[in-house]
């Protein structure tokens, strides 16, 4: 019984998370509370990650099959760009100014300490990589990426509206009172939560790397120049064989692409693709064609 009434309550708060702006706002200070007072942890806010300042572009890089399609020389062409990073993204042959991380569980977890953690300390030694964020701060997390001298702590608020006309609303409140400077707010994905927060932060462009969200396939688990080894695939044979990005399955909440629209639309920074078959196609220009034909 008590399990049963459990599983009632979760599911009447999640229908109010989806549509009730004031349960969003209610949820997120309920996750500061959680994070802050009762973890007592040191969060830093993220307008400091740039406060000996920065370049005035941005280049973010995914972890899609188009990354394996760039020209091999196509990396030292960023030298214009401060580089932000996901993920698997880290491995590639390029110095990395923002790796932004997000501590996951169960084999997901294992499979980063196989295979991403070991080439993540050794790019630190070589000076490859300066802030290492972590997006949702836990004791857990500081204990296991503790290796990481230039470990930053910050709160991201999961955004769970399913309406975009809603999401406008919600990110006008964050506006007003300046949020944007301080924590990621994001629905389904960090793409979202990292060119918000590059938007507020000023740069004047925005150039998005190996970002397709077309299939649920990965650069890393095929044959890549850039790896020695393949990576599995993260998702389940269910999630696979439904041929549609994760972040973009509606049945879950706001697909990605949606909620990139209604960013887009209040972005001050120029954003551009590298990859002119990418779900944004339709939202941001491609600028670089440097991709083998």
């Amino acid at each position: 019984m008590p399990k049963l009434i459990s599983r009632q309550l979760n599911t009447l708060l999640h229908k109010l998370l989806a549509q009730s702006i004031a349960f969003n706002l209610l949820h997120m200070l309920y996750h500061y509370v959680k994070i802050k007072v009762w973890g007592r942890q040191s969060i830093e806010p993220v307008g400091k990650f740039t406060q000996s300042g920065h370049k005035r572009k941005l280049a973010i890089i995914g972890c899609g099959p188009s990354v394996n399609d760039l020209d091999d020389d196509f990396f030292e062409q960023l030298g214009d760009y401060d580089v932000a990073a996901f993920s698997y993204a880290a491995l590639l042959p390029v110095n990395i100014e923002f790796y932004f991380y997000e501590l996951p569980r169960g084999t997901l977890l294992r499979q980063h300490q196989q295979f991403l953690y070991p080439e993540l300390v050794k790019k630190q030694e070589k000076g490859m990589l300066r802030h290492f964020i972590l997006k949702n701060t836990n004791a857990k997390g500081k204990q296991l990426l503790e290796p990481f001298s230039e470990l930053k702590l910050s709160i991201t608020f999961p955004i769970h509206l399913r309406s975009t006309r809603k999401l406008a609303q919600l990110l006008d409140i964050l506006d007003f009172f300046k949020l944007t400077s301080r924590y990621f707010f994001q629905p389904r994905a960090s793409l979202f939560s990292i060119c918000h927060w590059a938007d507020a932060m000023g740069y004047e462009e925005i150039l998005l790397v190996g970002i397709d969200l077309n299939s649920s396939k990965y650069f890393y688990e095929e044959n890549s120049k850039w790896l020695t080894v393949k990576i599995p695939n993260p998702f389940s044979d269910e999630e696979l064989s439904s041929g549609v990005h994760p972040v973009n399955d509606e049945k879950i909440g706001i697909k990605l692409t949606d909620a990139m629209l209604v960013l887009s639309k209040r972005l001050k920074a120029k954003v551009y693709l590298t990859n002119p078959e990418s779900a944004l196609a339709s939202m941001f220009e491609c600028k670089n064609e440097n991709r083998k034909a």
